[in-house]
């Protein structure tokens, strides 16, 4: 989406949400009434601290709400050993 931008440094996860709805109507003539104007309708800043180890895979927007899933990626150095006990 371009009114979506989503980017991670530095272990943080950004989301940033811009619109042009504020803008003037093309023709002045028309005057426009809301009934409701909800707050999808401004701009926002989203800023969250990943965890060590965390990704993001992947990003989707469906049905107006944002997903984006995180994945926690233990190093082979990081992950628990099995030790097996000797009689």
């Amino acid at each position: 989406m371009s009114d979506i931008d989503i980017t991670v440094e530095n272990r943080q996860l950004k989301v940033v949400g811009t619109t042009t709805a504020d803008a003037e109507p093309v023709n002045s003539d028309s005057t426009i009434e809301y009934l409701h104007k909800g707050i999808a309708e401004r701009t926002f800043t989203r800023v969250w601290r990943l965890a060590e180890n965390v990704e993001v895979e992947s990003a989707t927007l469906r049905d107006g709400l944002l997903r984006i899933r995180l994945f926690h990626n233990i190093p082979e150095a990081q992950k628990p050993k099995r030790i097996e006990i000797k009689a």
